[in-house]
């Protein structure tokens, strides 16, 4: 009697503490499940916000341009009743070389832009890469059918998060050269259009 009694007090605590593990294993689940939809909110909000700024940049340097246009015609009126052909030869190179710096700026400013997106699209996809491997380790360890499925299901989301990240991250990587490229050749015609502009009308010191 007291040896049976002994066996089904061990069965039992041994069917607990599989409860206890595979109840473990399920929250720890859970909780790395939860990380990971709040990282990836989060990343998806600073996207978000990117692009807004972006869009406001681009309303607001479509108004300088206006603004320019309308100057330099004034410029150009000006000129003509002056009648000095020179000055006003060497004000259009001057224009045109203010546009190339400005549009140099702007890209400049979207190099620096576009190597954050670059960083934050690698950060999510370690992320994902990290959350996935614990959660497929959480996974191998669980017993229950289900709850294992239920894991596994979660890792590929992650997975496939992830993936996308990286692809993001290897598209962005292929455009940094080009922006680079387009400030060098920018800058080199400014000052191109600005030694043409002294040499037609030396600026007054």
């Amino acid at each position: 009697m007291t040896t049976s009694l002994l066996l089904a007090a061990l069965l039992t605590a041994g069917a607990l503490r599989g409860q206890n593990a595979r109840a473990q294993e399920r929250a720890r689940g859970e909780q790395l499940l939860l990380q990971a939809r709040r990282d990836m909110a989060e990343a998806n909000r600073i996207y978000e916000a990117s692009i807004t700024a972006a869009q406001a940049a681009e309303r607001d340097q479509a108004m300088a341009n206006q603004k320019r246009l309308e100057a330099r015609k004034l410029q150009r009126e000006a000129f003509l009743l002056i009648r000095d052909s020179n000055r006003m030869k060497a004000a259009e190179c001057r224009a045109r070389a203010e546009q190339d710096e400005l549009q140099a700026k702007t890209e400049d400013a979207q190099l620096i832009h576009l190597r954050g997106l670059l960083a934050h699209q690698q950060q999510i996809a370690a992320d994902a890469k990290a959350a996935s491997a614990k959660i497929r380790d959480a996974a191998s360890n669980a017993s229950d059918p289900a709850e294992k499925g239920e894991l596994n299901k979660m890792a590929d989301t992650l997975n496939e998060q992830g993936a996308q990240a990286s692809a993001e991250a290897a598209r962005i990587e292929q455009r940094l050269p080009l922006v680079r490229t387009e400030i060098t050749r920018l800058n080199a015609s400014a000052t191109q259009w600005n030694e043409l502009a002294q040499k037609l009308a030396p600026t007054e010191k």
